[in-house]
């Protein structure tokens, strides 16, 4: 097997679906029943030449055989490869390439460190660590007995082979804990299987020689995955408190609670009581319908004994895992020495150190020498203290959702805050006396519902400035989609301003002018389309709406004098004064084809604001109209180097929704202006990364297509345009350029059919007439000679 990667969906190889790719298991690792399909040869073929490929895309690492991938996840890719100079099977672990993030790194230093300082049969070892292409990879101890996962995947196990296993694992982190490290992540996925049986090849290992048992299922446990250990030796500061790291079902509840400095050895202890009571009764001792329930179950619940779960198990069982999973560190076994020893003990009959508490004993005596006053007063403090409970419960819970849903909208996950924002008020919902908890919850909630529909604007205004404005290339049926989100935003606009917005007029201010563009560009996209009704629309008069009702809402004065210039100026009744009036003015001259003026407008917002990529982005499209490809390529070249970079002097390592609209546009247009240079080969890179970022974008397919045609690449220009033609490219253009394509491959066959297409069309090019002629002349001088 392999040292799995966290949230890694499988740890083996799985068989290849009909595209080529892997066929996905299931979290608890249960696989699909496949039944046997009679396939055609070419359907075989076709599999065959896709898989070749998958096996082709393999890193080509230095001194290391690439022998095929054994699993993928959030963070990357583990390979099973031959090391040549050692010649030896490893399992190379390596960073996806869109991973490569500091924090990745990080993390795979860490794992790496561990790793490096612990030598014991029960942990994966690390033989080599190294860099690829700038990504990183360790090559770990090949395993390949299956997980704990999949093994409990069928049900409990046998006791004696449950405690052996246990044990084993318990003296394996008894020697990581007096190295100084602490895992903080064990879980039966994170505990390999060795299929071989101790006796071979390991007999001198006397780390082994108490738990050799004779059946043949006999496992060696192999705990991997050290990407979240701490040291016990590091600063203390490197984890900040409130960061809760690990699986939610195998956490001790000082680490469910993000209580960083609490965490030391007793945590692996919890989590190997919470794996020993899963190998006993199936399943660990809390579970849930999500994440935060279970975190909840694991702080607030005492777990059930497992004989309760799995009948006839010994008493002295249900004792050492509930010892192992107490509440506090300091009742739980001191190390995981002590708990192998009372392992050990129950293994050859022994009594074992742990006791019971004896709290049901003695209230059972108390009930017995005062059956009614104890009876009455057990009543009444019981019925108190159960609903201080439950009132104390349900605002701990809502204070957790607070303090966890602020923390999402700092790191700017909104949506993921008003789901857990939501489950606090559920939380208070009836209870009394709650009005301060209930404000705070209400007003965060108020806020991450305004920043996800500002974050969800400001996206799509993007949208509109760089790829709507000009939708020549859009067909009917996608400009009519265009609007309805529009709209859709558009009436979701007064949630922005219901709220007093004074403490963050920057905000504020982008806000507006996003909602300016979207009235503005939106009103002009409607009249390319027949509205079935005019209540439907936003309509030409939004700008105006939309100052009337900032000025009901109070909104920040500077930017409602903002757009009275923008609206002013439309009607030629104000000059522009800012760099953002300038550009609305060209932008509004441009949509009217009057190109220089609108150039000169371009011009003057540039030197007024050097730092706003709508700007270049703007003047270069109208450069472009205008034929002056030196021009709008430098002006796409700036805006791209300021979409990348902005004013941070940083580059941007995930671009956000907008920015990769930003830079779709700018790498196309860019390319249109090197198409009108003849600098194909740099066309078809620009055109290749916008679609990486926008693959959905059809003028790019088609484009590239026709560069490809130039570059006499003519396959991959006949799959570029087909492509087009599935994105609802205008179908007349791309057929005569596939007819184009076929002309230079000498297909004068596919040359007719493709003229035949196009002319099925209204919008047919003129120059497709040509190509007829060329196509009759040729059918002619081919007639004539086959007479002769």
């Amino acid at each position: 097997m392999f040292a799995p990667l966290r949230r890694l969906r499988c740890t083996i190889p799985t068989p290849p679906k009909p595209d080529g790719g892997f066929v996905p298991i299931s979290g608890d690792n249960q696989q699909a029943n496949h039944t046997p399909q009679v396939v055609d040869e070419s359907k075989r073929r076709n599999q065959l030449q896709k898989t070749a490929r998958t096996t082709a895309a393999l890193p080509l690492i230095p001194d290391y055989e690439m022998l095929g991938i054994l699993g993928e996840g959030g963070m990357g890719i583990v390979y099973k490869a031959r090391h040549r100079s050692l010649k030896r099977f490893v399992a190379l672990k390596m960073i996806a390439a869109e991973q490569v993030a500091p924090s990745a790194r990080r993390r795979f230093q860490t794992e790496a460190e561990t790793i490096a300082r612990l030598h014991h049969p029960s942990i994966v070892q690390i033989f080599d660590i190294g860099e690829y292409q700038g990504r990183p990879f360790l090559a770990l101890e090949l395993v390949e007995g299956g997980s704990l996962a999949n093994l409990l995947a069928t049900g409990p196990l046998p006791v004696p082979q449950a405690i052996h296993l246990t044990a084993q694992m318990a003296r394996a982190m008894h020697y990581a804990h007096t190295k100084g490290v602490i895992h903080r992540d064990l879980k039966p996925a994170n505990i390999l299987l060795e299929s071989r049986n101790a006796e071979c090849g390991m007999r001198n290992d006397p780390s082994l020689q108490a738990f050799r048992i004779p059946h043949s299922e006999f496992r060696i446990p192999k705990i991997t995955d050290f990407g979240l250990a701490k040291f016990l030796d590091e600063d203390q500061n490197r984890t900040r408190n409130g960061m809760i790291l690990g699986t939610p079902a195998y956490m001790a509840p000082e680490q469910a609670l993000g209580n960083s400095k609490a965490i030391g050895p007793q945590a692996d202890v919890y989590a190997l009581g919470t794996i020993l009571y899963e190998m006993l009764t199936g399943k660990p001792p809390f579970t849930g319908k999500n994440s935060w329930a279970v975190l909840s179950r694991v702080v607030r619940e005492e777990p059930l004994p497992p004989s309760q779960r799995r009948p006839r198990l010994a008493r002295d069982l249900d004792t050492i895992c509930l010892k192992a999973l107490a509440k506090e560190p300091h009742r739980r076994y001191a190390n995981a020495g002590e708990l192998v020893k009372d392992l050990e003990r129950f293994a050859t009959g022994e009594q074992i150190e742990a006791r019971p508490e004896g709290h049901w004993e003695r209230l059972g005596r108390r009930v017995r020498q005062y059956p009614l006053t104890v009876a009455a007063i057990a009543l009444f403090f019981g019925a108190i203290v159960l609903a201080g409970s439950y009132f104390e419960q349900q605002c701990s819970e809502a204070r957790l959702a607070l303090n966890q849903g602020r923390q999402l909208c700092q790191d700017g996950n909104y949506g993921a805050a008003l789901v857990r924002l939501k489950q606090g008020q559920d939380q208070l919902r009836n209870l009394p006396a709650v009005g301060d908890l209930r404000q705070q919850l209400d007003d965060v909630f108020n806020t991450a519902k305004r920043k996800d529909i500002a974050v969800e604007l400001h996206a799509f205004a993007d949208e509109m400035r760089y790829r709507y404005a000009d939708p020549d290339f859009l067909t009917l049926e996608q400009i009519n989609v265009i609007v309805q989100q529009c709209r859709q935003i558009w009436e979701a606009r007064t949630l922005l301003f219901r709220f007093d917005d004074a403490s963050d007029p920057a905000w504020t201010e982008k806000v507006v002018l996003d909602l300016y563009d979207l009235a503005s560009l939106g009103s002009a996209l409607e009249q390319r389309v027949t509205l079935v009704a005019a209540d439907q629309c936003i309509g030409q008069d939004a700008p105006g709406r939309l100052l009337r009702e900032l000025e009901q809402q109070h909104v920040h004065a500077p930017v409602l004098a903002q757009i009275r210039r923008y609206i002013a100026q439309r009607s030629g009744q104000a000059a522009p004064k800012t760099a953002w009036d300038h550009y609305v003015l060209g932008r509004s001259l441009r949509q009217d084809h009057r190109l220089p003026e609108a150039a000169a407008q371009f011009a003057r917002a540039i030197q007024l604001d050097e730092n706003v990529a709508y700007f270049y982005f703007e003047a270069g499209h109208c450069a472009l109209q205008q034929q002056r490809y030196l021009e709008a390529h430098y002006s796409l070249t700036t805006c791209i180097a300021i979409a990348h970079w902005g004013q941070t002097g940083k580059a941007v390592a995930r671009p956000d929704a907008g920015r990769k609209a930003t830079l779709a546009a700018c790498y196309s247009n860019r390319a249109l202006a090197e198409i009108g240079l003849g600098q194909w080969q740099q066309a078809e890179a620009d055109l290749s990364r916008a679609l990486t970022l926008r693959p959905e974008l059809a003028s790019v397919w088609f484009f590239r297509g026709i560069v490809n045609r130039q570059r006499h690449e003519l396959r991959a220009a006949e799959a570029d345009l087909q492509r087009a033609l599935d994105l609802k490219a205008p179908t007349a253009k791309v057929h005569y350029q596939l007819a184009l394509t076929h002309r230079e491959a000498g297909e004068w066959d596919q040359v007719q059919r493709e003229i035949e297409e196009a002319r099925k069309h209204a919008d047919c090019p003129s120059e497709i007439a040509a190509l007829e002629q060329e196509l009759q002349q040729r059918q002619r001088k081919v007639s004539l000679h086959a007479r002769n």
